[in-house]
């Protein structure tokens, strides 16, 4: 498991990816959820070759806009 921060205007986001074993190409798991609120995390699965920082990075900045 890995987590990464990601800073977006005064909000901090923390990413979670993790590896899942399944027959696809489809093997990273990752949630997001703001830091210190009580929001819901979202999680999606990824390829493992796609990069977690830019594809977190692409879906916060989707939540700001």
């Amino acid at each position: 498991m890995k987590r990464i921060y990601i800073t977006e205007g005064l909000i901090t986001y923390s990413v979670r990816s993790e590896k899942i074993e399944t027959n696809s190409n489809y093997d990273t798991a990752i949630s997001i959820k703001m830091v210190g609120e009580r929001f819901p995390v979202w999680g999606t699965i990824i390829k493992s070759t796609d990069n977690v920082r830019q594809f977190a990075k692409g879906i916060i900045k989707s939540w700001v806009k």
